[in-house]
């Protein structure tokens, strides 16, 4: 709700006119620092309202790029036909001619003037009009004009001043609002690039899970970086590494919609949000932004290769963390399998025809990295674990392939189960796949919607264990993990390892992308219950 401009009383004719001017003023002024650009506008139209009365009021914005005045506040009977005539040009008429050449007009018998008829917003008919132009730091804001009605009720020189002396509020208030809204840009963008920074991401992604969720529409999340880009900097320097930044970045926004926002939100890392599209649809989207980069030229005969991950919510996951860390994993399997490709989370990378590292055919041969046959090549190797548990003294390429393939099984057996004791018994038994813990007790919140009860538990449990409903433990050898599906949290993971053994950002990603899996199972069985 707008603030309003509210006189302590109403004019009094023993009051000199300039001192009224001079109080009204003053309280409008006050509204600069405090309200919105459209309450300062508002309280400017009703302060005039006391001070120099008027039948109608237009106040038109001006875009100096293009010298169009557009109408932003009017009062007047027929303010949509007003609002619906659109633009006027500089030069157009009376009020066009006013922002061309910066000067305050009265005009007094319209009528018999065709050229102030044109381009007024009113129409024809006797009426007097004041226009002022609305100037800061000497630049035009837009274009403040008023009106009466009828053959002798006419605006004084006096008047014409007042209104003037009101301009330069209303200018302000149009200026704050500009200055605010280029702040609040710079504030979003990435210097270098001109994309939306890591700030927007966050943002964005949030504002986008949640439109999702409540809409029950998909929304993918492609995550990408530049392949070697440490060797570009060291190899031609650092101004043509942001030469490659910049070409990155221009690769992908000539390919993307006006809604994809395209982000840079590392040091060579890129994210695009997709409202509305499948994991499908991203994977057509990510492997055009591949080839795009391939196929660009950079100085020095450089080349530059992106390798990309992609999930989509609220198949793999649903909330901004966990669609993150999901499109994440695949980004680092993409990085495993030999870059320059596409790999989709829990489910296919795109494989190069022939083996050629530049050739990817559109829709071809693609290759499950996260799939439930996945084990034959590495059982033929012997390279898999009898008892499933990750091997730590992998290479972190391989061991992203295996908690990739782990993970794809887990989603896959949990949603097949509908009791949810078997599923909190499920998460416990999975977790030792990924993670060497001490311990771990899954809890499930009672039909209360309180109280945490035990569901599963698996080793010794913790000497010092604290559940939280709303929050993950960081680093250390105690590990809490709520258990959300959108805002709504449905159980906790509890963790736990030996001595000095601490959970370290690899293991709290994995966590989180376990307790999403295991919060839309929780959440699939309940609907599948209640129907």
């Amino acid at each position: 709700m707008g603030i309003r401009y509210t006189p302590g009383s109403p004019p009094n004719a023993a009051i000199d006119p300039m001192a009224q001017d001079e109080v009204v003023i003053a309280d409008v002024a006050h509204l600069l620092s405090e309200g919105s650009p459209a309450a300062v506008l508002d309280a400017v139209a009703d302060a005039l309202g006391q001070v120099v009365p008027h039948d109608a009021l237009t106040l038109h914005t001006a875009d100096a790029s293009i010298g169009l005045l557009r109408p932003a506040l009017v009062r007047d009977a027929r303010s949509g036909k007003i609002l619906a005539s659109g633009p006027l040009r500089y030069g157009e008429g009376v009020v066009g001619s006013a922002a061309q050449s910066a000067e305050p007009r009265l005009v007094t018998h319209p009528r018999r003037s065709p050229s102030a008829e044109n381009g007024s917003g009113i129409g024809a008919g006797p009426y007097s009009l004041i226009v002022s132009p609305l100037m800061a730091r000497e630049e035009l804001k837009g274009v403040l004009c008023l009106y009466r009605f009828g053959e002798n009720n006419v605006f004084t020189e006096g008047e014409l001043k007042t209104a003037v002396r009101f301009s330069v509020l209303a200018a302000l208030a149009i200026d704050n609002a500009d200055i605010r809204s280029t702040l609040e840009s710079l504030a979003m963008t990435d210097h270098l690039t001109g994309l939306h920074n890591h700030r927007y991401f966050q943002e964005r992604l949030l504002e986008e899970m949640s439109r999702a969720n409540r809409r029950q529409t998909p929304v993918s999340l492609l995550i990408y970086d530049i392949d070697d880009f440490k060797n570009v900097n060291d190899s031609y320097g650092h101004l043509l590494g942001d030469q490659v930044l910049r070409g990155v970045a221009s690769a992908a926004e000539g390919i993307c919609r006006t809604e994809d926002p395209v982000c840079r939100i590392g040091g060579e890392e890129f994210a695009i949000i997709l409202p509305g599209q499948s994991g499908a649809q991203a994977e057509v989207l990510a492997e055009r932004i591949r080839r795009s980069v391939l196929e660009r030229l950079f100085p020095m005969e450089t080349q530059v290769t992106v390798s990309i991950g992609l999930a989509e919510a609220p198949a793999n996951a649903s909330s901004p963390r966990d669609l993150f860390a999901c499109a994440d994993l695949a980004l680092r399997g993409a990085k495993s399998q030999g870059k320059n490709r596409v790999c989709a989370y829990a489910g296919r990378t795109l494989e190069p025809r022939g083996g050629s590292s530049g050739d990817y055919p559109l829709s071809g041969q693609w290759e499950i990295l996260a799939g439930g046959a996945e084990t034959s090549e590495r059982r033929r190797s012997g390279d898999e674990r009898p008892d499933g548990a990750a091997d730590v003294g992998r290479s972190p390429e391989s061991r992203a392939i295996a908690q990739m393939k782990v993970l794809h099984r887990v989603s896959a057996n949990l949603n097949r189960v509908h009791d949810a004791a078997l599923i909190a018994e499920m998460i416990a038994i999975e977790l030792k796949s990924l993670i060497d813990y001490r311990s771990c007790r899954v809890y499930l919140l009672a039909e209360d919607g309180e109280t945490l009860v035990p569901a599963a538990s698996r080793g010794s449990p913790p000497l010092h264990e604290e559940v939280s409903e709303d929050r993950t433990a960081g680093p250390g050898n105690t590990l809490a993990t709520p258990l959300r599906f959108d805002h709504h949290v449905v159980g906790v993971i509890v963790m736990s390892k030996l001595g000095d053994d601490e959970f370290d950002e690899d293991d709290m990603r994995l966590i989180e992308v376990v307790a999403s899996i295991a919060a839309n199972a929780l959440q699939n069985r309940s609907v599948a219950t209640s129907a």
